[in-house]
């Protein structure tokens, strides 16, 4: 999730104050156990976001105080 100021008709973004989260599946070698995903995440003072990267945008989800953008990378 990340959240910040939003956009334009191109849905390019400038976010600030940005949290973004993911999990992480580690490598693990031939014939190894599976080892279990690690949550992520890093703080961006400012960000530039590609409109043709923006799947969703959601204003308010679940009663989230802040303006949000949720997106997801290939």
């Amino acid at each position: 999730m990340l959240s910040g100021s939003i956009f334009s008709r191109h849905c390019n973004m400038v976010l600030e104050d940005v949290k973004e989260m993911w999990m992480e599946l580690p490598k693990t070698g031939k014939g190894k156990k599976k080892a279990e995903t690690t949550a992520k995440d890093r703080y961006i003072s400012k960000m530039f976001l590609r409109g043709d990267s923006v799947i969703i945008v959601v204003k308010n989800p679940s009663g989230y105080t802040q303006k949000t953008v949720t997106t997801t990378t290939s």
